[in-house]
């Protein structure tokens, strides 16, 4: 008698490097917003338990999502990483011949912060790029599998945190639970985060054209 123990599903998502690394930094971090009480995590997401941070959180997703609008910042971010975008449609074998951002912002963490579980919504793909991130004392987003138990003898959770480096842009499905881990140290990490579509809506995006 052969038993064979075969996984039901199996969820993707992409990790890769991006090129010309400190060069895209500099560029990047002088164009995001200054860490003002403007846009403390705190400030905007007392009353809403389910998005809570810490107060050491900066972020400028509230405002941008209560303006609707895509940060400045929007287009130099896609100009960057446009080939891995297009090359991401490629090996998904993405039916749509451009994708939309409709979303974007940063979180920057500073000693002690971090974001509660939480997912983007059945919408499409996400993506976090890291954009200031020590391996060393910086810990990678923790990902929480959508088939939910991991070992049905204890009913333990499938979890995943990808070893992360400075510069590394991850892709996953919208959907997926994930959380940030304490930033345990006095260093700030800071990521930027976006949403992503291959059909129209009646959100604001930018389109990416991946043919």
């Amino acid at each position: 008698m052969n038993l064979k123990l075969n996984p039901f599903f199996n969820t993707p998502f992409i990790h890769c490097s991006i090129e010309n690394w400190e060069f895209n930094k500099r560029r990047i971090l002088y164009s995001l917003p200054e860490d003002t009480k403007n846009n403390l995590s705190s400030l905007h997401s007392k009353n809403n338990p389910v998005e809570l941070g810490s107060d050491n959180i900066y972020t400028d997703y509230y405002e941008n999502n209560k303006l609707n609008k895509l940060p400045n910042y929007s287009n130099l971010v896609v100009e960057i990483i446009r080939p891995y975008l297009k090359q991401f449609c490629n090996i998904t074998h993405s039916p749509y011949k451009e994708l939309h951002i409709t979303s974007m912002w940063y979180h920057r963490y500073y000693d002690n912060s971090e974001f509660q579980v939480h997912q983007h919504g059945s919408i499409g793909w996400s993506s976090i790029i890291y954009l200031e991130f020590d391996p060393n004392v910086h810990k990678g987003t923790l990902f929480y599998s959508p088939s939910g138990i991991y070992n049905p003898w204890d009913g333990s959770l499938a979890l995943n945190c990808p070893k992360i480096n400075e510069g590394d842009m991850i892709i996953f499905p919208s959907n997926i639970l994930h959380k940030s881990l304490k930033n345990t140290s006095n260093k700030r990490r800071t990521i930027i985060s976006f949403n992503m579509l291959g059909v129209d809506n009646n959100l604001p995006f930018i389109k990416v054209n991946v043919e």
